[in-house]
C-alpha cells in the first residue's frame, strides 16, 4: 500500500490459533502460517482469555495478541517466497535434500528454469538439474536442514540463492520483464503437498508447470493455474415447479 503504515492491531483469536501464530522454528505448532506472520509483523501474545469470561461460554479458549508491522517492510517477491514456501513446508520434517530430490519437485522446477533460460537468453548449466538444486543446498549449508527448524533470515537467503541459479518457483514473466512475452503458470491446484504432508495450515495440490500463453491471450492473475468456470446451473422455471391445478370433473371439483 502507498499509504502510512499500520502502527499496531489487537486481536482476539482461537487459542490453537494463537499458538500457531506465535510458534518459533523448532515449536510443534510452528508452520507456513507461522512464518508468513514473521515476514511482516511481529506478533505478541497480551493474555488468555478463559470460556468463562464470555456469556454463554464457548468450548474453547481465546488469546489476545498483538501485531506490529516490520518497518522497513521486507524486499521479497512474496508470490516467489510463498510458492517455495510451499514446497519445502509440504513435508517438514524432511531435509532440504529430500525435498528437492522429490520428483514431482524436481519436474516443476526444471522446467521453469528452462523456460526462464529461453525467455532470458541465458545457457542452461552443463550439469544436470537435479545437481543444479543440490549445488544451491550445498552451497548455503543446509543440506540436511529441515524446514519446521529454519528462520526467516535461513529461508530468506535459500530463496536469494536459487534464484541467482535462475531456478524460480513461479512469476517467470516478471523476472525476466519482456513486454507481451509468454506468460508462466504454474500453480494449478494452489501449491504442493506431498503425499504424507504435516503442514495443515493451508490446503495445498501438487504443483505442475502450467502452460505457456501466447501474447494475444489475456494474462490471468495471481498464481493459479487457468481453471475452466463451472458450467451454469440450470434451474426450472417457476411454473415448472408448481403443481399442476386439477381439472374440472375430477375429485377437487365443486359438485
Amino acid at each position: 500500500s502507498d499509504g502510512p503504515p499500520w502502527r499496531a492491531a489487537v486481536l482476539m483469536v482461537q487459542r490453537e490459533f494463537a499458538e500457531r501464530l506465535l510458534a518459533d522454528p523448532g515449536e510443534q505448532p510452528y508452520s507456513r502460517l507461522s512464518l508468513n506472520v514473521r515476514l511482516f509483523a511481529r506478533a505478541f501474545r497480551i493474555f488468555d482469555v478463559r470460556p468463562g469470561s464470555f456469556s454463554p461460554a464457548p468450548q474453547v479458549h481465546s488469546t489476545v495478541i498483538r501485531l506490529e508491522p516490520r518497518l522497513p517492510a521486507p524486499q521479497v517477491d512474496f508470490t516467489e517466497w510463498d510458492a517455495m514456501i510451499r514446497v519445502i513446508f509440504s513435508r517438514r520434517r524432511k531435509t532440504l535434500r529430500a525435498q528437492f530430490t522429490k520428483v514431482s519437485t524436481v519436474s516443476m522446477l526444471e522446467q521453469n528454469y528452462k523456460i526462464w533460460c529461453s525467455l532470458a537468453g541465458q545457457k542452461p548449466a552443463a550439469m544436470p538439474f537435479p545437481e543444479l538444486l543440490l549445488s544451491v543446498l550445498e552451497e548455503e549449508g543446509v543440506v540436511y536442514e529441515r524446514a519446521f527448524a529454519m528462520d526467516i533470515d535461513d529461508l530468506h537467503g535459500l530463496l536469494r540463492a536459487f534464484n541467482r541459479k535462475g531456478v524460480h518457483f513461479n512469476n517467470v514473466q516478471d523476472i525476466v520483464g519482456s513486454d507481451g512475452s509468454p506468460m508462466l503458470l504454474t500453480d494449478g491446484f494452489g501449491g504442493v503437498a506431498g503425499e504424507d504432508s504435516d503442514d495443515d495450515a493451508m490446503g495445498a495440490g501438487p504443483y505442475r508447470a502450467g502452460p505457456l500463453i501466447s501474447a494475444g491471450t489475456p494474462k490471468l492473475q495471481g498464481t493459479m493455474g487457468i481453471v475452466p468456470p463451472p458450467p451454469p446451473r440450470r434451474v426450472a422455471p417457476p411454473s415448472a415447479l408448481r403443481e399442476p391445478e386439477p381439472e374440472l370433473g375430477s375429485a377437487f371439483s365443486y359438485p
